[in-house]
């Protein structure tokens, strides 16, 4: 089978397009095709049945993702793939088509986008934020109705739901080929990593820091990511700054996957991961928290609904009530006064990961999908 896989905001090596969904197609014998954006990154060694095209613009803002969804749709038109597994809602406006074809179409469902519209504001302008929400949501339906839909989880597909499109649900979990496990540190770090907006907690986690110092003098925490704006970076250590920890709170961007991976989660005794509650992140599973999984990490987390589903029923992980900072900084205390405890969670975590909780897992759900309901043989 030929598969094309796209996106014209993320590089060929994001890990759910690459190690979780195209390396694994190729293993299975498919010939499959990337296209993704140029951020100029090596490429790695491939599969012979696994091909990159790079999409490249100088434009910016809306024109290059315009400019770089017509290079896409394009490119594969003349590859002539039996099914497109796109990854990005500005490709709404060119990859559907392809079903007037023949090619079987699969959206990768990844966030609610309209809410994002009018949470975020996008358009400056309140009403025109909500009124650009409502405009999208019929874009979606109208460039979806003939498509097949992959979500993240499973509250995702509820707000899709009334497209009444076949969904599946294959969630966001670490893959097994690139996490090695690793013992936690000796040293009392506190890790949080992903991208850094004004939704992940940040002021929680300096107050979490301010709570652990009086027991824990010398607890630190690592953030490691890409903060959303520099006046976000700047309000996060002039607070850090107010609550007397600045000196305890590291941070740590423009870091590959792979060295995070390799050389900075081994740095942590803890991951942390602190996510408020709107409807954007009720509907999340944080993609960090099943990294720490990964590498053997014990966590801490906060109730959202997709979490708190794998809770109640696996319960290897901690996890506290959102807002109640002393059940967030015992829990969190009982790990880094504790090697041993660190430790044995930290193997529970990874025993898990190892059995459930991992991208290869998901992938067999994904390739069902493809084979019962999408009628492809692969």
């Amino acid at each position: 089978m030929k598969i094309a896989i796209a996106s014209t905001l993320r590089p060929y090596n994001e890990a759910r397009l690459f190690d979780r969904q195209a390396l694994l197609w190729a293993e299975h014998g498919n010939d499959v095709h990337i296209f993704a954006r140029d951020f100029g990154e090596a490429l790695e060694p491939l599969p012979s049945n696994l091909s990159v095209t790079r999409l490249r613009s100088t434009l910016s803002g809306w024109p290059r993702r315009l400019h770089l969804g017509w290079q896409a749709v394009r490119a594969i038109s003349a590859l002539k793939p039996d099914v497109v597994h796109y990854h990005d809602p500005e490709l709404h406006f060119w990859l559907p088509w392809l079903a007037r074809r023949g090619t079987k179409i699969v959206y990768d469902v990844r966030e609610n986008h309209p809410f994002l519209i009018e949470h975020f504001n996008r358009f400056k302008v309140r009403h025109l934020s909500v009124f650009f929400a409502k405009l999208f949501w019929r874009v979606e339906a109208t460039a979806l109705r003939h498509g097949f839909l992959v979500s993240v989880t499973r509250r995702v597909a509820d707000i899709y739901r009334p497209l009444r499109r076949p969904t599946v649900t294959v969630m966001n979990f670490a893959s097994r080929r690139r996490f090695a496990q690793h013992r936690p540190s000796r040293d009392p770090v506190m890790i949080c990593g992903g991208t850094l907006n004004q939704d992940r907690g940040l002021t929680e986690m300096v107050q979490l820091v301010s709570a652990v110092r009086r027991r824990v003098p010398e607890v630190r925490l690592l953030l490691c990511g890409s903060f959303a704006s520099l006046k976000l970076k700047s309000e996060v250590l002039s607070y850090a700054r107010h609550c007397g920890v600045e000196s305890s709170i590291d941070l740590l961007e423009r870091v590959s996957h792979r060295e995070y991976i390799t050389s900075v989660l081994p740095r942590a005794r803890l991951g942390i991961s602190i996510t408020p509650p709107n409807a954007q992140n009720d509907c999340a599973f944080p993609i960090r928290l099943g990294e720490y999984w990964a590498v053997g990490l014990p966590s801490v987390t906060n109730d959202l609904p997709e979490v708190k589903a794998i809770h109640d029923a696996d319960s290897f992980f901690d996890m506290v009530r959102y807002g109640n900072m002393d059940e967030l900084r015992s829990t969190v205390e009982k790990y880094l006064l504790d090697y041993d405890a660190a430790s044995e969670a930290g193997d529970l975590a990874r025993r898990r990961f190892e059995d459930i909780y991992n991208g290869e897992t998901e992938f067999d759900r994904l390739r069902g999908f493809y084979q019962v309901t999408v009628g492809l043989s692969c």
